[in-house]
């Protein structure tokens, strides 16, 4: 496949991730998320070191984007918890409970049909949400270069919309379920 068309999939699954994450994320609440993540999300990951990644993925042949968001509280995340395993469960994902003996947390984790991953945990008044994408097969270094050429130049021309500068003193934004950084245009 093309350098052209492996980047234009690569779009496609991290535009399907983080509109699997904003579902998840408005299901379960739908104000304000926390976003602790120093570098964009668009930028591919090594699939070799994915557990889950298939038989011959290395980290120079495959890659997998993640989505990662906290939510901060003060309730009882046990019920939260609960209510997303059943969520999860409804819309057919493949759904695993465990409960942390030394802790006492909670976490549920779901595969969807079409291979993403999710995870929802608890600790510290904090809910934290994980998201990633099946691995896929691509030129790694090819790609990842590719698509930080791209977030630079839209970064340069000012025509990114992602304001990656409204973090607090912590270093932390404030993201609404489904916010993220759009993929860089091919031609940016």
């Amino acid at each position: 496949m093309s350098l052209a068309d492996q980047y234009h999939l690569a779009g496609e699954h991290y535009e399907q991730l983080n509109g699997f994450s904003g579902e998840v994320q408005r299901d379960i609440f739908d104000g304000e998320w926390l976003d602790t993540s120093k570098s964009p999300g668009a930028v591919p990951m090594q699939g070799g070191a994915l557990g889950r990644a298939p038989a011959g993925a290395t980290n120079e042949n495959s890659h997998y984007f993640t989505a990662e968001r906290w939510y901060s509280t003060t309730e009882d995340l046990d019920p939260v918890i609960v209510k997303a395993a059943e969520a999860w469960d409804s819309w057919d994902w493949d759904v695993s409970e465990y409960s942390s003996e030394l802790s006492g947390n909670l976490r549920v984790q779901a595969a969807t049909p079409e291979g993403y991953y999710f995870q929802l945990k608890e600790g510290n008044d904090e809910l934290r949400l994980t998201g990633s994408s099946p691995v896929y097969w691509a030129n790694l270094d090819e790609l990842q270069d590719a698509v930080v050429q791209r977030l630079e130049a839209e970064d340069v021309a000012g025509t990114v919309t992602w304001d990656a500068t409204d973090r607090d003193d912590d270093d932390v934004g404030r993201r609404m379920p489904g916010e993220y950084r759009d993929f860089p245009a091919g031609d940016s």
